[in-house]
């Protein structure tokens, strides 16, 4: 089974990667299946399972394909996505998801309006509305009038693949609407019976804690026997992320674990109190057949969620091995479970939450064997005549206390390294914090949250009473979780550790936990450590000892930022974009991402070039997750909006007001020079605003760049009357080329090579402007696009300048080494 599902793994992956045409993958899964067939139901079973690997290998690699890069038909919604706004209908094949501030809603769709009538189209789509006034359910048949959007993917280093994710889940194109209204019920009722029996239960428990349950506590116990998080605001889950204890939050392995093993060690006790029913029953069997029934039932309740299905097909491997008595056989049934899962949904390796399932058991299975070998010295004297003298209540809680930390200790150096990869932090209190929360929140929250669900079918006045005290031990919970938050150093950031650091960081957790079963564990173990600091040496080196100066455009949508790596390891941020409600975050989701896989914790120029909230509200995240040096701004906006005033109170006494009349500076052989605003001359009308944008000019040997901010003409005419030689190898254009700025004279005047426009795809504003893109083409510039090339880098000694866009482009330079004299 373990090679088996190895290669069916490396099949998913591999097909990750690699494609082919819909009507290969079909005719290779109809040839796979049918020689595994053959050669197992025939005379040749050694053949088969020689072959077995080979086949599930393909067949993964052939499933995940067809789910990835299938053959759409002509009606499917991906070709209607674009700038035309569309009367669609469907069927809502989800319950609805709210978030803290929207709804979504998983659209299954039948019809398209036009004028000459309806037309039948399929596809599945992701319909936001951006509020949560809705009543819709699974099952309801919906109209709706709105643009379709193809998702974006990664177009950053470090960044989140949101098409390949949606894509994962059959989901193609996305839609929004601004409120509930908007979206009509045509008719309820459509889709599965059985869902629908469920959706009423669960319907009749979210109403019983939304009249029974204070708000704070609410979110918590909904997020537990709901899988529904949108109630637990986002100060929350910053503390719970903080303590290492998100985790508790979210249905997976832990919760139904616990479920099965309370029901497992009730019955086993209810049995024993009967000596007639010992003998006639099997002990543990019977106890495993007994935990079956509420394991279902807290699946159900939990709306038969993704992760909620998969940790219950693992917990029921487990209890078939009990009742099959291979209860030693354990590595067999998480494989099995696994393999079960990957059958169904091969595109569950990729998630996250399988992922940590997976591997948080497999490191209990594991280590908790090896762990308990460290403690021998316990059957030793005088230890074990210590431990014969307590009593018998005392030593079942030491054991019980014993086992909770080496679990909770297990699953967190099972999963910490991929903590580190996917969210760039680790908490330092979370072996501490999981020691109390997890039996707690974990186990006693959830039961009893389990259990008042039962009961509001059965007896309100009883879920009333549960309820009050779950809300008890919730804001017990809460106390603890802010306290552990608030511990110093409760949580560091980390950089993002490559496929390598991977796999010598499970390594070595391997070699320490064999140190008294293997011989040579103690020399491998320093063998990979030593590798591990001098992959981090060697790291520290080059970023340190670089001669070339780095300058990233990154792709934030309908705002700026860009990244300066300077010669000998300096980095300079230039503005960090934002949106224009607030609700996505460019400095958390794509800027930080990018400097962390990068290996960097530390920003040496953090500069705000003006506090419009599209250039400035990614830096205040970060302010709060860097270590910065210094902070340059263009001295507005000290009354601006909360905004303003919560990064001037971040940056403190770093924050310095940069403009013309400053000298300039040089940095690691870059020059820096500050042409715009003038200071001490804001009061001029004409230096508001976007016209007050601070105008940087790095300078590198031969190779000059400009950031001319959102400056519009009049600003753009300033610069020109103040500055003799304005001619730059690249331009940021200003102002995101709206027709506004780049006016035909400053367009002359600073003649890049290169022009870079940081536009949003599929923007109401339709930028760039085709007049200013034809003006820099005009005068042979190069422009590149963070709309359709992603992140733009260009790398440079000073001499010569090498371009590379990170969409179309992935994998080394574009047009190769372009000299500046061209």
């Amino acid at each position: 089974m373990p090679l088996i599902l190895f290669a069916y793994i490396s099949g998913i992956i591999a097909g990750n990667y690699f494609h082919l045409p819909s009507s290969w993958i079909m005719a290779g899964i109809m040839g796979a299946s049918l020689i595994f067939l053959i050669f197992f139901f025939g005379r040749k079973g050694r053949a088969a399972l020689i072959l077995s690997p080979l086949i599930f290998a393909l067949l993964g690699f052939l499933y995940i394909g067809r789910l990835l890069y299938p053959d759409f038909p002509s009606n499917h919604l991906i070709h209607l996505a674009g700038d035309k706004r569309y009367h669609l209908e469907g069927v809502l094949y989800r319950p609805p998801e709210p978030t803290e501030e929207k709804t979504r809603l998983f659209v299954r769709s039948e019809k398209i309006y036009l004028e000459e009538g309806y037309f039948p189209v399929v596809g599945n789509l992701l319909l936001t509305v951006k509020d949560r006034n809705g009543d819709l359910r699974y099952g309801d048949r919906v109209r709706f009038i709105s643009k379709l959007y193809l998702p974006r993917p990664a177009t950053n280093p470090g960044a989140f693949d949101y098409r390949r994710f949606l894509a994962l889940k059959e989901v193609r194109v996305t839609a929004y609407v601004n409120n509930a209204s908007e979206v009509v019920r045509m008719q309820e009722g459509m889709g599965n019976a059985f869902f629908h029996f469920i959706e009423r239960g669960r319907e009749k428990i979210r109403k019983f804690l939304d009249v029974n349950a204070p708000p704070h506590s609410r979110g918590i116990i909904k997020a537990l026997v709901l899988g529904e998080r949108g109630d637990i605001g986002r100060e929350t889950n910053e503390k719970f992320i903080v303590a290492g204890v998100n985790h508790i939050l979210s249905i997976s392995g832990l919760h139904v674990a616990l479920v099965a093993g309370f029901f497992f060690g009730a019955t086993r006790w209810t049995i024993k109190l009967f000596p007639s029913l010992l003998l006639r029953w099997n002990l543990n069997k019977t106890s495993a057949l007994a935990a079956v029934v509420p394991v279902i039932f807290y699946t159900f309740i939990a709306g038969l969620g993704v992760a909620a299905v998969r940790s219950t097909i693992m917990m029921l491997s487990f209890l078939l091995a009990l009742l099959l008595d291979r209860e030693e056989d354990l590595y067999d049934a998480l494989f099995l479970a696994a393999f079960l899962i990957l059958i169904v949904s091969p595109a569950a390796l990729f998630d996250i939450s399988f992922q940590f399932s997976f591997l948080a058991v497999l490191a209990i299975i594991y280590l908790i064997p090896r762990f308990k070998e460290y403690f021998s010295f316990l059957q030793t004297w005088p230890f074990k005549s210590w431990v014969e003298e307590q009593p018998r209540w005392k030593m079942k809680i030491l054991i019980y206390l014993s086992a909770g930390l080496l679990t909770s200790t297990a699953a967190i150096l099972g999963t910490g390294p991929l903590v580190g990869y996917y969210f760039n932090r680790i908490s330092l209190v979370g072996f501490l914090a999981n020691f109390f929360l997890v039996p707690l929140m974990g186990f006693a929250n959830t039961l009893l949250s389990l259990l008042t669900a039962l009961l509001v079918f059965f007896s309100l006045p009883l879920a009333k009473i549960l309820t009050a005290l779950n809300v008890f031990l919730i804001n017990i919970s809460l106390g603890l979780v802010d306290l552990f938050s608030r511990l110093p150093l409760a949580s560091q950031r980390v950089t993002t550790p490559t496929g390598a650091e991977l796999v010598l960081l499970y390594g070595m957790l391997i070699l320490a936990a064999n140190l008294k079963r293997w011989k040579r564990a103690l020399p491998g173990l320093i063998g990979l450590a030593g590798i591990f600091v001098a992959l981090q040496a060697y790291g520290y080196y080059a970023v340190h000892h670089g001669k070339e100066l780095t300058v990233s455009f990154l792709d934030v949508g309908q705002g700026d930022a860009a990244v300066v790596h300077f010669p000998q390891g300096g980095i300079m941020v230039i503005d960090g974009g934002g949106s224009p409600d607030g609700s996505f975050d460019p400095g958390e989701r794509i800027v930080a991402p990018y400097l962390w896989k990068a290996k960097r914790k530390k920003i040496d120029y953090l500069v705000s070039t003006h506090p419009h909230p599209d250039h400035l509200q990614g830096l205040l995240f970060l302010l709060s997750n860097f270590r910065v040096k210094e902070v340059w701004d263009n001295g507005e906006g000290k009354e601006d909006g909360a905004l303003s005033r919560t990064f001037i109170t971040l940056a403190g006494e770093r924050l310095q007001m940069m403009g013309r009349g400053k000298v300039h500076l040089e940095i690691g052989s870059v020059k820096i020079e500050f042409l715009h605003p003038p200071l001490g001359e804001k009061d001029d009308k004409i230096f508001q605003g976007n016209n007050a944008s601070l105008v940087i000019r790095l300078t590198f040997g031969e190779v000059s760049f400009l950031f001319g901010g959102d400056v519009e003409a009049a600003a753009e005419k300033e610069i020109l009357r103040t500055q003799a030689a304005m001619q730059s190898t690249v331009l940021k254009v200003p102002h995101h080329g709206s027709k506004t700025s780049s006016t035909p004279e400053f367009v002359e005047n600073v003649r890049p090579r290169f022009a870079v426009f940081t536009v949003r795809a599929g923007g109401r504003h339709r930028l760039p402007h085709p007049i200013v893109l034809k003006r820099y083409e005009d005068i042979g510039a190069k422009p590149y696009r963070s709309d359709r090339d992603g992140a733009i880098t260009f790398v440079t000694n000073g001499k010569d300048l090498r371009v590379r866009t990170f969409i179309g482009n992935k994998t080394g330079f574009g047009p190769g080494r372009i000299p500046t004299s061209l």
